[in-house]
């Protein structure tokens, strides 16, 4: 892969490993599946935007290069209902972003307004990261599914104190259903663990320090009616505990959230 940087007149050749082997150890239902991966990701404003909306416009981007990823796992058909999937993988990233909390700077009238308080920027780090996942599916018919899923990582970075903002553990239980012929709905419920950011301050009336984001319970649910096969009733209800729980340092969260619309498919 060749990687050019036109910002900083700067280009790159990198290789990746590719590989994959999978064995069909029990007749579908334990697979053996192992392999080797890297990639280049161009990072941009916009892609960090959709995760943090709360960014700095000014930012420092530059591409993460996954050196490798190795896995190794398991998956199968306990029966014809009910699958599952286990995965263990070890990656290695060079300038793997993330975010954190810009100091608070609300002694300098000259400075600008986002440089004072309560912006992300970006930092990098080159991190070894272990993790552990697996899922368990359940299609009971074409009527009914539900699944969950968890997802263990250890993050090993090399300049950083933490892995600003990245949870360890991350878990989902989400089901799909048809209620009654043209009606249909799901519902999520997830948890994200405790999270680390830092609070710097220019000032002394904040006590700086590490901060810890506790970790949340979540839950939406969402219900569609078509109407036709084009026209389509929806409500979505969002945050349904209406908990005011921080996703991002200084930002509780909305509480519950409640949508409904009309959406139309158009044939050209």
């Amino acid at each position: 892969m060749f990687g050019v940087d036109t910002e900083n007149n700067k280009s790159d050749i990198y290789v990746y490993p590719k590989l994959d082997a999978s064995y069909n150890l029990i007749n579908n239902t334990v697979i053996a599946f192992a392999g080797l991966d890297g990639g280049l990701t161009q990072n941009s404003y916009k892609s960090f935007a959709e995760e943090n909306k709360f960014l700095a416009p000014s930012l420092l981007i530059v591409p993460t290069h996954k050196q490798f990823d190795a896995f190794l796992g398991f998956k199968g058909n306990i029966t014809s209902l009910l699958s599952y999937e286990i995965k263990g993988s070890f990656l290695n990233e060079e300038n793997k972003s993330m975010y954190l909390m810009n100091p608070v700077n609300d002694v300098n009238s000259q400075t600008n307004n986002y440089k004072k308080v309560n912006t992300f920027g970006i930092v990098y780090d080159d991190v070894n990261t272990l993790k552990l996942e697996g899922n368990l599916t359940a299609k009971m018919s074409d009527k009914y599914s539900i699944g969950i899923s968890g997802v263990y990582t250890n993050y090993k970075t090399d300049i950083q104190a933490y892995a600003w903002n990245l949870p360890e553990l991350k878990a989902s239980l989400f089901s799909d259903f048809l209620i009654y012929k043209r009606w249909f709905g799901g519902v999520k419920i997830f948890y994200e663990g405790d999270r680390k950011d830092s609070l710097s301050s220019s000032t002394s009336i904040i006590t700086e320090g590490i901060i810890t984001l506790e970790g949340f319970f979540d839950a939406n649910a969402y219900i569609n009616y078509n109407v036709t096969q084009r026209f389509t009733a929806f409500l979505k209800v969002n945050n349904i505990a209406s908990q005011g729980y921080q996703k991002w340092q200084s930002y509780p969260i909305q509480q519950i959230q409640i949508l409904g619309g009309l959406k139309y498919k158009f044939d050209f």
